[in-house]
């Protein structure tokens, strides 16, 4: 027997979905590509947004309302309007709708945005749906899937945008083969196993992490339960689900690991702790304390809009000639834009070129090396990895005394300040156009460098009015004048305290390369200093810590240069204190001695105990009259004190002197000196 209510339902809710999406996609979308990208991804992200938001609402009214789907929410009562990470599990192909129902009630509806398959990019209307509202699509091969995503998600920082992100960790939704490939990969893995979820893939949360911590309040884990497994066709004909149960647990954004395999234990024992809610649900129906919430009153009116939009899109289908050629050549563009990511690019590439620079030079400059737009087509597309690991990943490639580096341009940030981090803006601004696409670095019709190789510009203390390329607050910047001893004296700290301004120039070579002329072998552990923050216990033979120390002055790099201040100022104190310790221990009772003041003495020691600086010249001038006599009543060890001629001779290579220098018979310096030539009134 048929079913008519189920052809009703089934007829109402594709139908609705599908054409309140077309008109979306069409009629506001399109639109907003045309002429509010082109000036402003900020504003472009927000109109866009908001249509989403509309085109949710309705959704959330044909599911809930005319479906009569119940939606349960248990766990934590997360805030209204926060920014986060949702991490869900995947029972099925339908999860990512039911976010819809959590950011409704929570005010952040319009904030949600996706990771997808690839493949939904090809479905009609939703798929350029979720194109424009810039879900992410993943295509499962992690080399261009990392720096894609992370290129995505700088976009979402760049404008301050709170996204609720939503990220599925297992990868691809649960069935029973899939369970048992993720208990196998678990087995000789030695990971756990899970019964109703698959295994948690770390790769993607730490990347999503590592861009956007910075604007998110917490990470919410999602769990996600059903009845039994729906579908795509029984979502929409109303058969399955009925109910959908939503378990949040609120996990603030400071709690999460930063460590990448702390944050992979972290996962397991969340998903261990899925598996055992999803248990339970298979018993007891429902979550713990479950809370039914209604839908906000607001979306009777956006149903209301959509059908009242519904009728009028039919009327104009009907009636108007230029409606239905803009509907044709509008649905032509999506579709030849979502068969070929190159047009993808190009849509954009184009509508940004002509808008914002009128004719852009650099495109008609690449576009003439091609005869037939298939030739480019292909070159863009054979190019498109490439361009995905360097401009879109944030990496940067450096010639260091002509040897290349290939350097992710975060880890060049990690020193405020210093010339890196000037490479790091300077690559960033330089890279920001979407015509590098094609033309930079890869492509370089132009055949001369692009303004760009290295080469530090005299730095002095500035003005306030000065102009400046790099935040003169930062506890990094500092004049970097060449220090005889390589001490961090006080006056030397005086300096490092006033703010200066450093500019520089840069340079590319024809490979796009930043050119700079310092020793390869040094930036090697300069570079891997950045990446860490440490420097090895013992250096390569190879490698002169006074040339480090110069080149981490000429870089910038004050955390460094301190490092190895004082490593070479403890390595001088132990060879100090050992000479001394045995000079004396052999030679104490033997003439001659010399004498010296003890108040250079004691601020010796204080540099030899790591209490102080090292002291200046060895002045006896203290000591003598004007005329070069002794003065009166000095007492050993009170006023000075006398060292065997082997400790002298050490100590006067490392200190400038100044007074008479006087060898003595016996400690009693009033006694006569030994009858020689070594007599200096330097």
């Amino acid at each position: 027997m048929v079913d008519f209510h189920r052809i009703m339902v089934a007829t109402v809710t594709i139908g609705v979905t599908f054409f309140t999406c077309m008109m979306t996609v069409l009629y506001y979308m399109f639109p907003c590509i045309v002429l509010i990208r082109p000036f402003s991804y900020r504003w472009y992200l927000a109109a866009n947004n908001f249509s989403a938001d509309l085109w949710y609402r309705m959704n959330l009214f044909i599911f809930e309302i005319f479906n009569g789907i119940t939606v349960k929410i248990s766990g934590d009562d997360v805030p209204d309007g926060e920014g986060a990470l949702i991490m869900m599990n995947h029972p099925s192909e339908v999860d990512w709708i039911f976010t819809w129902c959590l950011g409704v009630r929570k005010k952040s509806l319009s904030n949600i945005k996706i990771i997808l398959k690839d493949e939904i990019k090809y479905v009609p209307a939703v798929g350029w749906g979720c194109d424009n509202l810039d879900f992410i699509y993943l295509t499962r091969d992690w080399t261009y899937d990392e720096k894609h995503l992370q290129y995505r998600l700088e976009k979402f920082k760049e404008v301050g945008f709170r996204s609720w992100l939503t990220i599925f960790p297992e990868g691809t939704d649960m069935e029973p083969e899939k369970l048992k490939k993720s208990h196998d990969y678990a087995d000789r893995m030695g990971y756990p196993k899970f019964n109703n979820v698959l295994l948690p893939r770390h790769k993607g949360v730490q990347t999503c992490l590592d861009v956007l911590r910075p604007t998110w309040d917490a990470v919410y884990d999602i769990t996600i339960g059903y009845e039994s497994k729906p579908t795509i066709g029984t979502c929409f004909t109303g058969v399955n689900p009925k109910v959908v149960n939503i378990h949040v647990n609120r996990i603030p954004i400071k709690d999460v690991p930063t460590d990448e395999k702390q944050l992979q234990d972290w996962l397991f024992k969340l998903y261990a702790e899925k598996d055992k809610l999803l248990e339970n649900l298979k018993v007891h129906k429902q979550f713990p304390k479950p809370r039914i919430t209604p839908l906000p009153q607001s979306t009777y009116l956006v149903a209301a809009f959509w059908f009242s939009c519904l009728l009028a899109s039919f009327y104009f289908m009907l009636t108007s000639s230029s409606f239905r050629i803009y509907t044709f050549l509008t649905m032509v563009f999506y579709i030849v834009c979502s068969k070929s990511n190159t047009l993808r690019t190009l849509r954009v590439l184009t509508i940004f070129g002509y808008c914002q620079f009128g004719v852009n030079i650099n495109v008609i400059k690449a576009l003439s090396q091609f005869r037939r737009v298939n030739d480019l087509y292909k070159h863009v597309q054979e190019s498109q990895k490439n361009v995905a690991l360097f401009h879109l990943g944030h990496w940067v490639k450096l010639k260091v005394g002509g040897t290349p580096f290939i350097v992710r341009r975060r880890t060049l940030t990690w020193y405020p300040g210093s010339v890196f981090e000037s490479i790091a803006i300077y690559d960033k601004n330089t890279t920001k156009k979407i015509t590098d696409f094609i033309t930079h670095p890869f492509l370089d019709y132009d055949n001369r460098p692009i303004n760009n190789v290295l080469d530090e510009v005299a730095v002095a203390p500035l003005n306030t009015d000065q102009e400046c390329s790099v935040d003169s607050t930062s506890k990094n910047i500092m004049p970097r004048t060449p220090n005889k001893h390589f001490e961090i004296t006080s006056e030397r700290k005086n300096q490092l305290t006033q703010p200066t301004k450093p500019s520089f120039k840069f340079e590319k070579d024809t490979e796009g390369y930043y050119l700079i002329d310092r020793d390869s072998g040094q930036f090697s552990l300069i570079l891997n200093y950045l990446r860490s923050g440490e420097i090895p216990l013992t250096l390569p033979t190879s490698i002169d810590i006074n040339m480090l120390l110069l080149d981490s002055q000429f870089y910038r790099l004050y955390d460094l240069e301190k490092k190895l201040t004082n490593r070479i100022l403890s390595t001088r104190r132990d060879e100090e204190r050992m000479y001394v310790l045995n000079s004396e221990m052999a030679h104490k009772d033997q003439p001659p001695y010399f004498i010296i003041d003890k108040s250079w003495v004691i601020q010796w020691r204080k540099f030899i105990d790591e209490e102080g600086e090292p002291p200046k010249s060895i002045d006896n001038t203290k000591l003598f009259t004007t005329d070069g006599s002794l003065k009166k009543d000095l007492e050993l060890n009170s006023h000075y004190i006398c060292v065997s001629k082997d400790t002298w001779m050490m100590i006067a290579k490392r200190y400038p002197k100044s007074g008479p220098i006087m060898p003595r018979a016996t400690k009693d310096i009033y006694s006569l000196p030994i009858p020689s030539s070594f007599w200096d009134t330097r």
